[in-house]
Parts: structure tokens; sequence; C-alpha cells
């Protein structure tokens, strides 16, 4: 399942990072990207460059955010790896509290999509396939 996270994680960075090389250079859209994804799924970039690059264009990185609500698809595909990520916390019993917390986010940003039934494991590694691939589902 954590692969499948990892497929939605991937195919919304690259998504970003096209968009965003229309007004930063390669490197900068880049990093923005992957800015925007950990904050996506309420994760801590990892090293210090990442953190730092977090820290200091915090404002860009909560701009772009906003605009994730104008995008259903990558809504949808956000809002159910969240609840992948959320279901694996409960049966792993492990970061429950902080898999919720990533919820709530996604719901404070306006990037949640309530009401729409959680897939099974094959049908969301299916999905997550094909949006990582850049197909629509």
């Amino acid at each position: 399942m954590l692969a499948g996270v990892d497929m939605v994680k991937m195919g919304i960075f690259t998504r970003l990072a096209q968009r965003l090389q229309a007004q930063h250079t390669e490197r900068t859209a880049d990093l923005l990207a992957a800015a925007v994804v950990h904050e996506l799924f309420s994760e801590i970039p990892s090293g210090s460059p990442a953190q730092d690059f977090l820290k200091s264009n915090y404002e860009i990185v909560e701009r772009e955010l906003s605009k994730i609500k104008d995008d259903s698809e990558i809504c949808r595909v956000v809002t159910q790896a969240v609840r992948m990520k959320v279901l694996m916390s409960y049966e792993q019993r492990e970061n429950v509290e902080e898999s919720l917390a990533a919820l709530e986010k996604l719901k404070k940003l306006g990037i949640l999509v309530p009401d729409v039934e959680t897939p099974t494991p094959s049908t969301f590694l299916s999905m997550a396939r094909e949006f990582r691939q850049g197909q629509d589902t």
C-alpha cells in the first residue's frame, strides 16, 4: 500500500514541477514541488537543505498549496492516498494521530474530497499506478 502512496506522491510532484517551471528555474520548481508534496502529506522534509528551503519559501509553498483545491484530479488522489495511510496506521497501530491530522489538514485546505468511498487496496494501487503514469482515471 505504501508503494501506491509513493506513486501518488511522485505523480503530484511531476505535475507540480512541470507547472512551476513556467515561473521558476527547474531546480526551484523541483524544490517547491517537493515541499508542496511534503505539506500535502503532512511530512517533514528529510535533510537540512529541504527543510531550509521550506522555511525560507513557506509563503510560496502555501500559495501553491492553496491552488491544489482547483485541481480535482490531485484532490481525488491525495484524498485517497491519505485515507489509505490512515487505514494502514490503524492496522499497524502506529502514527494514527499523525495520519488523522494529515486528513484534517486536507480538509482545512479545501482539498479533501468528502463522501467518497475508500478504495480497496487493489483499486487504490491501480488508481495510483495510472495517476503516476499520467493517465486520466
